[in-house]
């Protein structure tokens, strides 16, 4: 099986990593972490087209070393990183696809009804975009 674990550093989402990591085998499976770094502005005038690559580099850095340490070492050496150019919401459903990916696991913030109408919510949208299962984990 082909896991694809979407990531972010919130408490969320290394909960479905560890759990993910629970289901799958580090003989047979694979693990992917999925990661769409958010909209950084720099301001001061500095020149953004060779600044912002590495910003994004940095914290797509930061938030893999510590999903991947919700894994088990055989799982952590193998684990597969992409880093999405798009909202995670619409990225993660075509990372899946692109990596054919038997599945997706995505961390639920638990937001309620209100507050996930008016902010939205990517483990809804990717649940309902996907055409893989979709594991949601609080």
């Amino acid at each position: 099986m082909k896991l694809l674990i979407g990531v972010d550093g919130s408490a969320g989402s290394l909960a479905a990593v560890s759990l993910g990591g629970r289901l799958v085998s580090s003989d047979k499976d694979e693990v992917g972490l999925y990661y769409s770094p958010p909209k950084v502005d720099i301001q001061g005038g500095a020149d953004t087209t060779e600044v912002l690559p590495t910003v994004h580099d940095l914290l797509a850095k930061a938030v893999f070393e510590k999903s991947s340490g919700q894994l088990s070492p055989p799982l952590r050496d193998q684990v597969h990183t992409i880093v999405g150019q798009k909202p995670a919401r619409q990225g993660l459903v075509l990372a899946a696809d692109q990596w054919r990916a038997d599945m997706i696991a995505v961390g639920a913030r638990g937001l309620g009804p209100i507050a996930s109408i008016m902010m939205g919510s990517v483990a809804g949208s990717v649940a309902h975009a996907a055409s893989v299962p979709v594991l949601v984990v609080r």
